[in-house]
This record gives C-alpha cells, sequence and structure tokens, in this order.
C-alpha cells in the first residue's frame, strides 16, 4: 500500500532505505541523470497510477504538485516501521527548508498502512495527518 499528504505534509507511495551511522551527520547526495535516462513523458506515464492519503483516499500521482510549476523530489521509504527509514525522514526534515527555498516539492514514498503512515509523520514531522 500506498500513502501519501502534501506541502507541509508527508506524501508516502513505494520504498527503498538509506542510513548512516547515528554518530554521523545526516547529508542527502544528489546526482544528475543523464539526459538520456530522463523521460519527458514521465508525468502523463505515472499520472493515471493511484496512490493512498494516510487516511486511506485514493489520489492521482499527478495530482501531488503541479509539473508546470516546478520540480518534485520522490524520496523512497522501504517501510514506516524501518528505523532506517526514519533515519532519512529526519534527514529530509533537517533539510526541508532548502528544498522549499529551491522551489522544490518533497514527495515521500514508503510502503505500509495508513496508520504506520500517521505514526512517521506525527512522531519525525510533527504533522498530525487525522484531518487528510
Amino acid at each position: 500500500m500506498a500513502v501519501i499528504a502534501s506541502a507541509q505534509t508527508l506524501h508516502v507511495l513505494q520504498p527503498r532505505s538509506v542510513s548512516s551511522p547515528q554518530s554521523r551527520r545526516h547529508s542527502l547526495l544528489v546526482r544528475a541523470s543523464s539526459t538520456s535516462d530522463f523521460n519527458p513523458d514521465i508525468g502523463e506515464i505515472l499520472g493515471e497510477v493511484s496512490v493512498f492519503t494516510a487516511s486511506g483516499e485514493s489520489v492521482l500521482f499527478k495530482d501531488l504538485w503541479d509539473q508546470k510549476e516546478g520540480v518534485a523530489v520522490v524520496a523512497l521509504l522501504r517501510h514506516f516501521g524501518c528505523f532506517c527509514c526514519w533515519e532519512l525522514a529526519s534527514a529530509l526534515k533537517e533539510s526541508k527548508a532548502r528544498f522549499d527555498s529551491a522551489g522544490v516539492k518533497l514527495i515521500a514514498v514508503g510502503v505500509g498502512t495508513p496508520n504506520k503512515a500517521c505514526i512517521l509523520a506525527e512522531r519525525v514531522f510533527s504533522i498530525s495527518l487525522s484531518v487528510i
């Protein structure tokens, strides 16, 4: 199951994990992809894919952000209960202001129940998703 929310909330879909020892400072690594890897029709291709909000409501992927207005980064979380994914979510929270100032929408995607997505959002991001 995939789960989502919005702007100051957490968007959640399907997972992978990144971790670092607790003693290390979290950092985000961004790699540029070659133009041959980019398909300009990706918004149309994925646009009709349905994902679920933390409240269980179905939403189309294309409705997560305005693709004509800006760029989005989709961070993959392996599972909402995974400790490593909580570390990644914490690092993303610390970097959110940088994404915002660059005009980049941050969307986190993970696997799990809406209840688990709510727990992660409330504890890591201090966001209550019960109203979404």
